[in-house]
């Protein structure tokens, strides 16, 4: 699968924008960062970092720069590169900005084996109603996650703290400083959740996951908590399993003949050593003997190369070649 079918048309905001013109946009859509455009760059806010800044603070001023991906890398290339980056969202740019991709559609479309939660759960990381979200900040930056757990039932989240922070009415704007909320207990800003169990399945998780728009859920064992399980565990989990080869995409249609096959052999085992899965797909647009091939190789840098003619074999050694040249 490619990013292209699970691309969010995710508007983006202004750097000249101050940070609560978004606060019911980052709770509404539970976003962890959100797109930026500045001139011709993008990049990403990480919402994360609003919670030091005063809401009238503008949002350009805390945009950092971020890896992108095209419609035509695959589900697997943009996982590993989220991964590597340490973002829940990733910008979609050929050219333009074209919107983005999410962990939240990646964790239902990535090829995982039947394994439990408990498998890979890390250990709980619990606060007490009495406790400041200043506390829950913290935690929530150190590991990663967007919910805490305060009971079996129950977390503080995220979009509830920036929601306090944050606030914006129809009759005017409530611009409370962060330190302010902060030093609140966690008792102000509680959410119910449904916990998942240790043998729950990793499916079943990323199912209940998303349909309760929480990337971190508490495993619940009885009425203990013993684990805390997150889509990032999920992804990073994907990533250990698949490494870190390089995947070749070509797309349209064609029906693989001796010389196309015999032609991917050798770019896999001579070409690059890296490589663990390769797809060939072509199209004639223009007429039935001419063919039009596109390449993109994701190895240490993406590279993206097109080439037509009525010659397969020839267009695919000529492709390879460059390639391999290219890594």
């Amino acid at each position: 699968m490619l990013v292209g079918e699970v691309l969010e048309r995710m508007k983006p905001v202004s750097g000249s924008d101050p940070i609560y013109t978004i606060s019911d946009r980052v709770y509404r859509q539970r976003l962890l960062e959100i797109p930026v455009i500045q001139g011709n760059e993008v990049g990403l806010v990480p919402c994360m970092s609003i919670l030091d800044n005063s809401p009238t603070t503008k949002i350009g001023s805390l945009v950092v720069s971020s890896p992108a991906v095209t419609r035509h890398h695959t589900v697997g290339n943009a996982v590993h590169l989220m991964v590597k980056s340490g973002f829940c969202t990733l910008p979609v740019v050929e050219s333009v900005y074209l919107g983005v991709v999410r962990d939240t559609s990646l964790v239902r479309f990535v090829d995982l084996p039947n394994v439990s939660v408990s498998e890979i759960m890390k250990k709980p990381k619990v606060v007490k109603e009495s406790d400041s979200l200043a506390k829950v900040r913290s935690i929530m930056r150190k590991y990663s996650i967007d919910a805490v757990p305060v009971g079996p039932d129950s977390v503080v989240t995220f979009y509830d703290v920036f929601r306090k922070i944050v606030s914006a009415s129809k009759d005017r704007l409530q611009k409370t400083e962060p330190r302010t909320v902060l030093s609140a207990p966690v008792s102000v800003a509680l959410s119910e959740c449904k916990p998942v169990r240790p043998d729950t399945s990793i499916r079943k998780f990323i199912r209940s996951s998303v349909d309760q728009g929480l990337r971190t859920l508490p495993v619940v064992s009885g009425k203990e908590i013993v684990g805390l399980i997150s889509r990032k565990n999920v992804l990073d989990y994907f990533v250990r399993l698949t490494g870190k080869g390089v995947v070749v995409n070509l797309s349209g249609h064609i029906s693989y003949t001796p010389d196309v096959n015999r032609e991917i052999k050798h770019f896999v085992n001579h070409v690059h050593k890296n490589i663990r899965s390769i797809k060939i797909r072509a199209e004639r647009p223009l007429s039935k003997n001419v063919f039009k091939v596109n390449l993109t190789v994701r190895a240490n840098r993406t590279i993206h190369l097109k080439q037509e003619g009525t010659n397969l074999t020839k267009i695919l050694h000529d492709l390879f070649d460059r390639a391999k040249n290219a890594l």
